[in-house]
């Protein structure tokens, strides 16, 4: 469990992640490896429904300083209202559930469950690597004539991730493995706009 930490006089929760990812979060967050996110943010969202009250020794989660982690910044948040999935007890259907509002106050919740941490790190996961194939789709594009290993290059560089931390053929792989999962959503795109032809034809 990730626990709270009065880092810089602010109070955050720990999150481990990456050495790669944490890399990415400080370049693209004004050099800095404190997350100050909105009220509105998805992922103020996310971490809200994830926080819980500390368990009974909960000093012995508290992660090691050489462990590589971000913070996120916990926002005033008393009372406020957020969405849980609870089971319909009213109803006989097994297993239905309905959204049952939830109150969280950051006095008292301020630790992040192991769920929480992955469903997290997972998101913030999911950005970069939109964000490493949106750079390389708009390079090759842009400069037809380059390489592949040439962009993921500017990339770390434009990124400030250094080669230790993930070697270029690790994002080669990763950039491979999205393009051809392109490719067959763009393949079964066509044959299911061509059998929505056929159907209309034969009809």
């Amino acid at each position: 469990m990730t626990t709270v930490n009065n880092t810089k006089d602010i109070l955050t929760v720990a999150l481990p992640v990456s050495p790669i990812l944490k890399e990415f979060i400080v370049a693209t967050n004004n050099k800095s490896d404190i997350i100050t996110p909105q009220k509105k943010d998805f992922l103020w969202m996310l971490v809200k429904q994830h926080l819980i009250v500390d368990p009974e020794g909960w000093k012995n989660y508290n992660t090691s300083d050489n462990d590589s982690k971000i913070y996120i910044k916990l926002l005033n948040c008393r009372g406020h209202k957020t969405m849980t999935n609870q089971r319909n007890k009213s109803s006989n259907a097994p297993g239905r559930t309905k959204s049952q509002e939830m109150y969280i106050d950051t006095t008292f919740r301020y630790t992040l469950s192991k769920t929480g941490e992955k469903v997290i790190r997972d998101f913030l996961s999911k950005n970069f690597k939109e964000t490493f194939h949106t750079f390389m789709l708009a390079s090759l594009m842009a400069n037809k004539g380059e390489s592949s290993i040439s962009i993921i290059r500017r990339f770390l560089v434009s990124f400030d991730i250094p080669e230790d931390f993930i070697t270029i053929d690790m994002l080669k792989k990763t950039w491979q493995r999205n393009m051809k999962s392109a490719w067959h959503r763009s393949r079964q795109k066509q044959f299911l706009d061509y059998g929505d032809m056929y159907c209309a034809a034969v009809h």
